[in-house]
């Protein structure tokens, strides 16, 4: 067996032109399969957070079994899980029966356990971004899934909450009853009361105020038959703020929608489009979250929509209980090391900037793969065999033989790496090439790679490859005349992707001009401390620097934490713990002339006693123009959002200008949720084609800024209380600072289209409310904001 479990190799051939898949962030290429009905390839992980207990594997694959049965009845008997691959942490012990994966891994792991929120008791989730018909990330359980089915709110059927969550996971389907600070009632046009938002119409329940005695709450209509004061907000039409809805547990009688409240016994399927079918016809009417991200159709409309059942694929087969049973895969991650190789072309590093630049990139990285379970293998020789780099032992042995002639060009040495089956080698692991050209022969024997397993990512100074035929395989891009730092973020988003643990606290470019001093700070908080370094790489003249700590310590060249690399004009302060607060660097030099300087503070999540502040990023196009992009930060600390960031897309365009855009987390444009811990916007490229490259700037505004939000739910079974849902906003101490790359996309210019017609749709509105009704005229008032006229940007027209 091979000694490392994954292994990225990178062939570099140029440096300035790089670009990894702009969607390779929160969202992911789906690596689930639903064919002849069964799900195969389902990752399931549990966290290293949950303690060792065998017997969760046990539980797990009981309440998947039940899951995979309560999704056939769903689905029409269209689609059921029939193969789960479950992956321990490396945390466990070992056993014999225990697989080692391949590709699988935490991060894109469709269902992930984790301990409870430091003992909080919370339901499954997902995290989507997406919106309609699009598949999300993960669904989110806690342990306690597991280990408490019977408690609150699962109520002996956890598995049908499971299903809940799935189904907005792999088909972008959503919620059809009134979530956390939305109105619980609507005035129907139907009826011209106020209703319950609610999937069926047919769902039964009382409506009662929030006090001790359930009052109920009358609507006119009742009212006057029970000759009793209507419970009306005479302005708005809806029941007074203090009513709520309390749907039945039990003894409904329809059977939709299970994107309702999962508890109700009867709820078995999705709302559909048969209105003659009254127990699951869809309420198009109701403003749920559903409604409101899939134009009011259907749940099952919009599923049968989905890939997986578009054109009448995997259509209705009858299955016994035993053909619906999924198979299990156990395996336990490994606690060794992964191995990469970055194989520098010789050409490249002749004097100069360039070469340098490469130097100082390639050392960065190394630093900060020295503090994960990678170990980075860097070559600067000639192209000859490097065999030996994976052979130690029981080695993964990369290369047999001497495949990289010292005279040979770039595509006959990949070519005779191809031919001596190097590539079959590694056909679980990554491969990334950046080189200035990529001929026919190597794109075909990439097509054919990635197609058998290989993950290929391909950094290319071709323009003309940005429209070849193999860009959905291996994802091609140009990008212009990136930097140093371009390259670094590009790096990182591949062989670090899946690292929480060291965090890019601040990284920016400063210019010394003359003796004049620069100062800047960084916030180390609470969560961090551990193995922290201020890295500066300059380009002449050695700079003057000094650190001021909170306290008022200063550290200069002359203290036992800086170090130097001249040959790489590089700089370190290591400090293997490190007090939290404002900490303060002042940079000069004694040189008249100009030079920039390239700060990167980074550090560590210590995690000890709390969870770990979580940022992912997604970078993706908005639509098929390709003339603006969707930008995602997701903010997490265990399995809670964070609210009331301020995050920043910091956007180099192609002419070396900066664009600065706000992310919003306020369920508006690229938002598809409030308060939800994700910031979205979408920036639309100005009127010049070529690359972009995307850098999240995330800040607190101080201390108790930021909240994580904590959602519990507790479900009591009988009629009058069937649910409550409990939100605790926890303030987070001390001030915050973070980054994260969104690497480089490549964006047209809009300006052909803009001359010929209108291309980009507003965003859809958010603020709809009613600020009049008149009964005896049936007549109510609206009032909203007008969009932008393109997305969330500009004025309506």
């Amino acid at each position: 067996m091979s000694k490392f479990v994954r292994m990225v190799v990178f062939i570099v051939g140029i440096c300035m032109l790089a670009l990894f898949k702009p969607a390779f962030g929160l969202s992911r290429p789906s690596t689930i399969v639903l064919k002849n009905n069964g799900f195969t390839n389902v990752v399931v992980a549990i966290h290293e957070s949950v303690p060792e207990d065998k017997t969760l594997i046990d539980k797990l694959k009981d309440e998947m079994t039940k899951a995979s049965k309560i999704l056939y009845v769903a689905t029409k008997q269209r689609a059921f899980l029939k193969e789960i691959k479950i992956l321990l942490p490396s945390t466990w012990s070992n056993d014999g029966s225990y697989q080692t994966p391949t590709s699988e891994n935490l991060a894109f792991a469709d269902v992930i356990i984790t301990d409870p929120i430091r003992g909080k008791r919370s339901i499954p989730q997902t995290r989507s971004y997406d919106g309609c018909g699009k598949q999300g990330v993960h669904v989110l359980l806690t342990k306690e899934f597991l280990t408490t089915p019977r408690a609150d709110p699962y109520l002996n059927n956890p598995a049908k909450f499971f299903v809940h969550a799935f189904a907005q996971f792999r088909w972008g389907v959503f919620q059809e009853y009134a979530e956390e600070g939305e109105n619980v009632f609507y005035m129907s046009p139907s009826v011209g009361q106020p209703e319950a938002i609610r999937c069926t119409i047919m769902i039964r329940g009382l409506v009662q105020k929030n006090d001790a005695q359930h009052t109920i709450c009358y609507s006119h209509l009742l009212a006057d038959r029970q000759h009793v004061v209507a419970s009306i907000d005479n302005k708005t039409g809806l029941y007074h703020a203090d009513c709520l809805w309390r749907p039945y547990p039990n003894h409904q009688r329809t059977k939709a929608s299970i994107m309702d409240h999962q508890f109700i016994q009867e709820l078995v399927t999705f709302c559909g489009d048969d209105p003659k079918d009254y127990a699951t016809f869809h309420n198009s009417e109701a403003p749920s979250k559903h409604n409101r991200l899939c134009g009011h159709k259907s749940t099952w409309g919009i599923i049968t929509e989905t890939d997986d059942f578009r054109g009448g694929i995997n259509a209705p087969t009858t299955f016994s209980d035993d053909q619906i049973k999924p198979t299990f895969i156990v395996m336990r991650a490994t606690s060794r090391k992964r191995r990469a190789a970055v194989l520098i072309n010789p050409s490249l590093l002749k004097e100069g900037p360039l070469s340098n630049k490469i130097d100082q990139t390639l050392k960065h990285l190394k630093h900060e793969a020295s503090k994960t379970d990678l170990e980075l293998s860097v070559l600067k020789e000639e192209m000859t065999s490097i065999q030996g780099i994976f052979d130690e032992g029981n080695g993964h042995n990369l290369y047999k033989s001497n495949t990289l002639n010292k005279q040979g060009r770039f595509e006959q040495n990949f070519d005779s790496v191809n031919k001596n089956k190097t590539l079959d080698e590694i056909n679980d692991g990554d491969l990334v090439i950046v080189t200035d050209t990529l001929t026919e022969n190597m794109k075909q024997i990439l097509t054919d790679k990635s197609k058998s397993g290989l993950k290929v990512s391909v950094v290319s100074g071709d323009p003309n490859e940005m429209t070849n035929d193999h860009h959905e395989h291996f994802s091609l891009h140009h990008t212009g005349g990136a930097i140093g730092h371009t390259l670094l973020d590009r790096l990182r988003n591949v062989v670090l992707v899946d690292n929480v643990k060291t965090v890019l606290i601040g990284q920016e470019e400063t210019e010394l001009r003359g003796n004049e001093p620069v100062s800047s700070s960084v916030e180390i908080d609470k969560t961090l401390g551990m193995q922290t370094s201020f890295i500066f790489h300059f380009e002449e003249e050695l700079p003057n620097i000094r650190i001021t700590s909170p306290n008022g310590t200063i550290y200069g060249p002359d203290s036992n934490v800086y170090s130097v690399d001249e040959a790489s004009k590089a700089i370190q302060f290591y400090f293997p713990h490190i007090q939290v607060g404002t900490w303060t660097y002042t940079l000069s030099q004694s040189m008249m002339t100009s030079q920039k300087v390239r700060v990167t503070v980074i550090s560590e999540n210590i995690a000890e006693h709390e969870d770990p502040l979580v940022l992912r990023q997604s970078v993706k196009f908005a639509d098929d123009t390709n003339t603006s992009v969707i930008l995602h930060v997701d903010a997490t600390q265990g399995a809670s959002p964070l609210i009331g960031f301020n995050v920043t897309a910091k956007v180099e365009t192609p002419d070396g200008t900066v664009d600065y855009l706000t992310l919003l987390d306020n369920g508006a444009g690229a938002d598809i949720a409030k308060n939800d811990g994700i910031y979205s916007r979408i920036y639309i490229a100005p009127k010049l084609s070529g690359p972009y490259h995307v850098t999240f700037i995330v800040s607190s505004g101080g201390s108790g800024s930021v909240f994580r939000k904590e959602e519990t739910a507790s479900v009591v079974n009988d009629e009058l209380n069937p649910v409550r849902k409990s939100v605790r906003k926890i303030p987070l101490d001390g001030t915050i600072q973070r980054q994260i790359s969104g690497g480089t996309i490549f964006l047209r210019s809009s300006k052909d289209d803009d001359l010929i017609f209108d291309v980009i749709a507003p965003s859809r509105i958010i603020d709809l409310r009613a600020v009049t009704y008149v009964p005896y005229r049936k007549t109510m008032v609206l009032e909203w904001t007008a969009p932008g006229d393109d997305h969330d940007h500009g004025k309506r027209k």
